[in-house]
C-alpha cells in the first residue's frame, strides 16, 4: 500500500536528515519527533524495496516473494533497533520492534509452508501476518509514525 502524502513527506525528511549523524549521544532516549523522523526514514527505505518485489499472483509466486520479503523486514528491524527509544514511549516502541520481528519470522514460515505445499499451515500463517499487521498499525499510530507499517 503506497500512501503518497506520508511517503513524500517521509522522503523529504529522510533527504534532509540523511547526513545528520543520529548516533548515540550517551542518552537512552530521544524526543518523540526525532524518533518518528528516524524510524519513518528507515521504513521508507523498506517500503521502496518491497515495492520493487514482484507481487505474488499465484500460489507458486508466494514462496519466492516470502523469501525476499522476510529479509527486508529483518533488515528494517535491525536498523530500527539501533535507534534510541522515544522518550516516554519506550514500551510501544519495543512492542513495535517485537511485532516486526515476529512478522519476519512468520514470512519465513510462509516460505516454508509454500515449499511444503501445506495450504492449511499457509492459511494460519497468513492470518497471523494479518493480525500482526493490525497490531503494528496501532503501535505505529501510538508512536506518531507515518510510514512504518507492513506492506503485506
Amino acid at each position: 500500500m503506497t500512501r503518497g502524502g506520508p511517503v513524500v513527506t517521509a522522503l523529504a525528511v529522510w533527504l534532509t536528515s540523511a547526513g545528520c549523524g543520529f548516533g548515540d549521544d550517551g542518552s537512552e532516549t530521544v524526543s518523540q519527533e526525532e524518533y518518528a523522523r528516524q524510524a519513518d526514514a528507515i521504513c521508507l527505505d523498506t517500503q521502496i524495496a518491497i515495492e520493487g518485489l514482484p507481487k505474488p499472483l499465484t500460489f507458486a509466486d508466494l514462496g519466492p516473494y516470502a523469501r525476499r520479503y522476510a529479509p527486508l523486514l529483518e533488515k528494517q528491524v535491525t536498523r530500527l533497533r539501533e535507534l534510541q527509544l522515544p522518550e516516554g514511549r519506550e514500551q510501544p516502541a519495543r512492542r513495535l520492534l517485537d511485532e516486526y520481528e515476529s512478522t519476519a519470522e512468520t514470512w519465513h514460515a510462509i516460505a516454508g509452508a509454500t515449499k511444503a505445499r501445506d495450504q492449511r499451515r499457509l492459511r494460519e500463517l497468513l492470518a497471523d501476518s494479518q493480525e500482526r499487521t493490525l497490531a503494528i498499525r496501532e503501535l505505529a499510530q501510538q508512536l506518531d509514525l507515518q510510514v512504518c507499517e507492513p506492506q503485506t
